[in-house]
Order: structure tokens, then C-alpha cells, then sequence
């Protein structure tokens, strides 16, 4: 059975702080996560029967319960995080819209804002690098990328030539050397 603790590096393991022990008998599948900003701690889960949810909450604030974020009530749909700084939250889901869109959420509310909406071709995945919003979408003959800001706001398509896949990386960005 999965369970998450905070390691701090160079002391003994039994020193580790439980953040998240679930019920025995749990079938479900955790990863865990950090907001870029660093803010957030984000519980994401895959029970084997039902759909996913993600919890989250302030890493400053280490014995606040977690807060369902997203509860995907709904079987045979997906939610996935995409990015979260400060109070909002970019999630990839395709509930309401099969192949695919970006949706923004704020904590403590229900209601999804759509950010980028479904497209007749399909969105596969999405990631922030370096305040960029990379969007990989496949439309049955190649695949894509369309560069966002993170208002909304295209900025770039890039369509590779030929029949080249398109990878989507994840990164952390870093300061520039002196």
C-alpha cells in the first residue's frame, strides 16, 4: 500500500514526516507533485475503479488537510494537472470535450473556467516551460505543437516537416549563468 512521506536529505528515514497515509484496502495508484511556484503540494490519484481526483495544499502549512481540488465524478473521464501557481490551477481534462481541452481552476471553487477549448483535432498533452503554455495536438494525419502564454494567448505554431513525431518535454527552469 502507497504512502507519502517528506524526507529531508542526509538524515535517518525514521525521521520522515507522514503527509498522506491512505485507508487500508485503498486501490489507488498516487503521485505526488509541487506547484512551479512551489506553493501547492498536489495529492494526484488513479483508484483502479473510478475516475481521478487531485487534493491539494499550502506546503507552508504541513498539518492543514488536503482539499479536493478536482473530484472527477464523472466515469471514463480524465483530469490531469497541467500547472499551478499561486491561487489557479491549468488542468487538462477531457470531460465535456473528448479530445481534449485546458480548463482553469481556482481553490475553494467549483466551477471550471475553460482556457483553451476543445479543437477539432485532438490535444494530447500540455506543460508550462519557462512561462510558456506547450501544447501537443494530433490531428489523425501529425502531430503539432501550438505555443500559448499563460493568458490564453497563441503565440506560435510549429509543425515539424515530414512524418517526425513531436516529444513534449517537462523541465524546471533555471536562472541564467552570470
Amino acid at each position: 500500500q502507497q504512502s507519502i512521506y517528506f524526507h529531508r536529505l542526509h538524515t535517518n528515514s525514521e525521521a520522515d514526516e507522514a503527509i498522506f497515509i491512505p485507508e487500508f484496502g485503498d486501490e489507488t495508484i498516487y503521485e505526488v507533485d509541487i506547484s512551479d511556484d512551489q506553493q501547492w503540494l498536489y495529492i494526484l490519484g488513479e483508484p483502479l475503479k473510478g475516475s481521478n481526483f487531485i487534493d491539494v495544499r499550502a506546503v507552508d502549512q504541513p498539518n492543514a488537510p488536503f482539499v479536493r481540488l478536482v473530484d472527477v465524478d464523472v466515469n471514463d473521464t480524465n483530469t490531469y494537472l497541467i500547472h499551478g501557481k499561486g491561487a489557479e490551477h491549468i488542468l487538462w481534462t477531457d470531460r465535456e470535450s473528448p479530445r481534449g481541452r485546458l480548463v482553469k481552476v481556482s481553490l475553494g471553487e467549483s466551477n471550471w473556467t475553460e482556457f483553451i477549448p476543445e479543437s477539432v483535432d485532438v490535444l494530447n498533452t500540455a506543460t508550462v516551460i519557462c512561462d510558456r503554455l506547450i501544447c501537443e495536438y494530433y490531428n489523425g494525419f501529425c502531430q503539432y505543437v501550438i505555443v500559448f502564454d499563460l493568458n490564453g494567448q497563441e503565440l506560435r505554431r510549429i509543425y515539424p516537416p515530414g512524418e517526425v513525431g513531436v516529444a513534449v518535454a517537462e523541465g524546471e527552469e533555471v536562472a541564467a549563468a552570470p
